[in-house]
């Protein structure tokens, strides 16, 4: 009894399917949920069964359930920017503490980073989130101050 083929060698064979992943376009993988909530999520959507009913199994068991679950997680990759000149480097500094000053002055009325972002940053700075949350991290006036003082002292050599 045969359950299932490998390729034979029928005349219908594809040779398309003979593509490495990266030739069909495939650049990522797939990934498990991060948090108990997405736990409970994928089993209540994989297995039909109620909240309450996955609320009443142990966590543990619910962790072994999903732990070989499949997931998709995408294989694109920010590339990091090479700068080669000190203008490239200081337009970058600047833009990073312009967007720190941005958020700064949001927050002081209320408004949440994450609605600055999506208002503000995103569609004039096309930069992804996590770049976003990168830039706030970095210490750009600090950067820029030592920038400036390395350029004066240069200029100051030079004369």
């Amino acid at each position: 009894m045969q359950l299932y083929q490998i390729h034979v060698g029928d005349e219908d064979y594809d040779s398309t399917n003979d593509l490495s992943q990266d030739e069909k376009g495939v650049k990522g993988y797939v990934e498990t949920p991060h948090s108990p909530f997405g736990l409970i999520y994928q089993i209540a959507k994989d297995t039909g069964w109620s909240i309450e009913y996955i609320m009443r199994l142990p966590y543990p068991t619910l962790i072994m359930m999903l732990s070989d679950a499949p997931r998709y997680v995408s294989g694109h990759k920010d590339k990091p920017v090479r700068i080669t000149s000190k203008e490239q480097l200081f337009g970058l500094l600047s833009q990073k503490h312009e967007i720190q000053n941005l958020v700064l002055e949001q927050k002081r009325h209320g408004i949440t980073q994450r609605h600055v972002y999506e208002t503000e940053v995103d569609p004039h700075y096309h930069i992804s989130y996590s770049t976003f949350n990168r830039y706030l991290s970095y210490p750009a006036k600090q950067e820029l101050k030592k920038q400036q003082q390395k350029e004066n002292n240069e200029f100051a050599n030079i004369k």
